[in-house]
C-alpha cells in the first residue's frame, strides 16, 4: 500500500516533465512527446489524437500551419503594397504626361 501511495503522490505533483530535447530535434516529434507526456490523463493527448498528429502522418503541426499562413499573408500583403505601388507610379507618370502634352 506504500508504494500505492508514493505512486500516488509522484503522478498527483505538478511538476512538468521534461523531455530530452538534446536528443530530439525534429520540432514535431517534440511537440507529440510535449502531449503525451502530461501527467493529468484528462490533459494528455489521446490516442487517435497522437496518432492524427503532424509527426506521424506528415503533416504540419498547428503552430506550423498557423506560423505558414502568417508568412504567407505577409508575403501576399508585401506582394500587394508593391503593385499599389507601381500603379500610383503609373498613374502620376500619365499625370505628368497628360499635362506636359497641354
Amino acid at each position: 500500500m506504500h508504494i500505492i501511495s508514493g505512486i500516488s503522490q509522484v503522478l498527483a505533483a505538478p511538476v512538468m516533465l521534461e523531455l530530452p530535447a538534446a536528443r530530439i530535434t525534429n520540432q514535431q516529434a517534440l511537440h507529440l512527446l510535449g502531449k503525451l507526456l502530461v501527467k493529468k490523463p484528462k490533459e494528455r493527448a489521446s490516442l487517435e489524437q497522437a496518432l492524427k498528429h503532424a509527426y506521424l502522418t506528415g503533416g504540419l503541426d498547428t503552430r506550423e500551419v498557423q506560423g505558414s499562413f502568417a508568412m504567407l499573408h505577409e508575403s501576399q500583403q508585401k506582394f500587394k503594397d508593391a503593385l499599389v505601388a507601381i500603379h500610383h507610379e503609373d498613374m502620376s507618370g500619365k499625370k505628368k504626361e497628360k499635362s506636359h502634352c497641354t
